[in-house]
This record gives C-alpha cells, structure tokens and sequence, in this order.
C-alpha cells in the first residue's frame, strides 16, 4: 500500500489530494 499527497495553491484551482493504492502485486513492492 502506498499513498499519494497531490497539492497545489493555485487561485483559480487549489487542491490538495491523499490517495491511496493498496498494491498486492510483487512489482509493487519497493514502494
């Protein structure tokens, strides 16, 4: 499982996002 922080502080579109991903795939391993 690993997990995404996306944030921006633009005016016309400010975000800030948390997503996560549960990965059971061994290529995914290292994160």
């Amino acid at each position: 499982m690993f997990c995404l922080n996306l944030q921006s502080e633009e005016l016309l579109f400010p975000y800030n996002l948390n997503l996560c991903f549960k990965v059971n795939s061994p290529q995914f391993e290292n994160f």
